[in-house]
């Protein structure tokens, strides 16, 4: 149902019928990254060497049933938000004229810095419940913290511009954008010198 309703509202907002599954599609990702990372660790006791209790393997043997269900909607709230951020840059650059794939790579050296800092800013925050006693608290830092790092440094950075570039054109179909930034110059002066 939520992915549902991020399919509509992307599509709704970029007029695009590819836009939206390129997000789900990331945060999809993103999610089952995470949740495997914090099976990986709380359910196999991945980090149990380390001897820190509150990234060791559970006693019951499963995480608590309520640290997936509250993390889930918050790390899709921030990865739907550093999504949008990212596909709104590029759509812009597109509407100054750029080829999408020009305005892929514009739209990262823009917002990276910024999608960054917010990432580590919410890693710290997130990361302190890492040092409480309560293992569900354990366990939903542990999702968020994950969950963002993810995003920041990997979705955002490798994944989003990824596919948008090799998406080419085809990232807002049936979206259209003006010409490439300067055809239009390019093309009075040559029908000036052909005068």
């Amino acid at each position: 149902l939520m992915m549902g309703v991020v399919l509509l509202l992307i599509g709704i907002s970029f007029k695009s019928v590819v836009a939206p599954f390129r997000a789900v599609f990331c945060l999809v990702w993103m999610l089952v990254m995470t949740f495997g990372a914090a099976v990986f660790v709380f359910q196999d006791g991945a980090l149990s060497w380390l001897g820190w209790g509150q990234l060791g393997l559970r006693g019951s043997g499963a995480m608590s049933w309520m640290s997936p269900c509250i993390s889930c909607s918050v790390i899709v709230g921030l990865g739907l938000d550093y999504d949008i951020f990212y596909t709104e840059s590029v759509l812009e650059e597109c509407e100054h004229g750029h080829g999408e794939k020009e305005a892929a790579i514009r739209a990262l050296t823009d917002t990276a810095n910024t999608i960054s800092a917010a990432g580590v800013i919410m890693v710290i925050a997130f990361g302190s419940l890492l040092l409480c006693t309560t293992p569900c608290l354990n366990e939903i830092a542990f999702l968020l913290v994950v969950g963002i790092l993810i995003d920041c440094f990997i979705t955002t950075k490798i994944i989003m511009p990824a596919s948008m570039y090799w998406l080419g054109r085809f990232n807002f179909w049936p979206h259209k954008f003006p010409g490439p930034a300067g055809a239009s110059t390019v093309s009075r002066r040559h029908v000036v010198e052909v005068a």
